[in-house]
C-alpha cells in the first residue's frame, strides 16, 4: 500500500511548481533532499527506495550547490516518471512554454537531451489529452526537428508498436516512455 519514489517524487516537483509559481530548480533539489534526508513526503517517513541518478543530483546539489545535471548519458526514466506534475502545476500554459517547462525539470535531475525530449514528448501527449485531443489525434502527433533522433525515428513511424521488449518495462527512458 506504499507508494513509490517516482511517485514521491512528483508530489515533490508538484509541491514546487505550485509553492513557486514555475520553475525553481532550487526549490526542487531542496525538496529531494528534504526527502532523501527526513523522508519528507514518504508514507514511511524515510527515503526507502532512490533511483541513483536521483541520488547524483541530490548528493550534487549537496556539494556544490549545482542545479543541472550536465551528463549526458543519464537515460534512465527518472525525470519521465514524475513530469506529470508539470502539466497538473501548469494546465493553462500554451505548449510550448509548457515543453520547456518539461525540459527544465527533466536537466535538474537527467543531462540527458533524450530524456529530456521523451519528458517533452509526453507532457504534450498529457497536455492534448487533458484538453480533449482524440486517441488518434494523439498517436498521429510528429516530433519535429528539435527532437532527438532516436525519439522522432520510434514516435514519427510508430515503430513503438513493436519495440516495447517482450521482457517488459526496463529501467531506460525510451522503455519507460513507449
Amino acid at each position: 500500500g506504499l507508494w513509490t519514489d517516482d511517485t514521491i517524487m512528483t508530489l515533490l516537483l508538484l509541491e514546487s511548481l505550485l509553492k513557486k509559481g514555475g520553475f525553481d530548480a532550487n526549490h526542487q533539489l531542496t525538496l529531494y533532499q528534504r526527502w532523501f534526508d527526513e523522508g519528507y513526503m514518504s508514507p514511511t517517513g524515510n527515503c526507502d527506495d532512490i533511483g541513483k541518478t536521483c541520488l547524483k543530483s541530490i548528493n550534487r546539489f549537496e556539494k556544490t550547490g549545482g542545479l543541472k545535471s550536465d551528463i549526458a548519458t543519464e537515460l534512465d526514466n527518472g525525470s519521465l516518471m514524475r513530469i506529470a506534475a508539470v502539466v497538473l502545476a501548469q494546465p493553462k500554459l500554451n505548449l510550448e512554454n509548457l515543453q520547456e517547462l518539461a525540459s527544465q525539470c527533466s536537466y535538474v535531475t537527467h543531462g540527458s537531451k533524450l530524456a529530456a525530449d521523451c519528458c517533452r514528448y509526453y507532457s504534450t501527449l498529457i497536455y492534448k489529452a487533458l484538453y480533449g485531443a482524440s486517441k488518434s489525434e494523439l498517436f498521429d502527433y510528429q516530433l519535429d526537428q528539435s527532437y532527438s533522433q532516436s525519439l522522432r525515428e520510434i514516435i514519427n513511424t510508430k515503430k513503438y508498436q513493436t519495440t516495447v521488449p517482450e521482457r517488459g518495462i526496463g529501467g531506460h527512458v525510451l522503455e519507460g516512455l513507449i
